[in-house]
């Protein structure tokens, strides 16, 4: 996948990424999320993700976007918004996750921190994450003090804001 291929990886590779990463003497850290249409928001929630450790994005299937955002989302299909994580310096790995898998993911990575954008905190609760996730890493939400969010620049852009 383009230039960036070294950094996609498939699901069942997870546990052994995070390994060669723990083996390097670095911390893990997972970052959850749509990142449908790139914003100074998305940018700065990867960027702080990666202040944890080497940072996995954690990109989810379109199908559950769609879920998650409403209807007529992702706009971008998951291989481009793959792609776009993946272009960011401080992304280490891009991998793509569903919500129903999510606690084989967190498993398989068992990240030192697992980082969820605050409007992803509900789902996860819903998902049992954080119960689950508590006992083996540190759940960090991050946002709401970023100037944009996607909604937001779906909105301007149809002329609602």
């Amino acid at each position: 996948m383009f230039m960036y291929g070294h950094k996609f990886i498939h699901p069942g590779q997870l546990e052994k990424t995070a390994s060669s990463f723990r083996a390097s003497g670095d911390s893990v850290a997972l970052a959850l999320g749509c990142f449908d249409l790139f914003h100074v928001g998305c940018i700065r929630f990867l960027q702080d993700a990666a202040a944890h450790g080497r940072l996995i994005a954690g990109v989810y299937e379109d199908a559950d976007v769609t879920d998650i955002r409403g209807p007529g989302r992702p706009i971008l299909p998951l291989e481009q918004r793959l792609v776009m994580c993946a272009a960011f310096e401080c992304v280490s790995a891009v991998t793509p996750v569903t919500v129903q898998g999510l606690a084989q993911t967190i498993k398989a990575a068992a990240p030192d921190f697992l980082i969820v954008g605050s409007d992803q905190e509900d789902l996860c609760r819903q998902m049992g994450v954080d119960a689950e996730t508590s006992k083996s890493c540190r759940v960090v939400a991050m946002g709401g003090r970023w100037e944009t969010c996607s909604e937001w620049v779906v909105q301007k852009v149809q002329g609602l804001v």
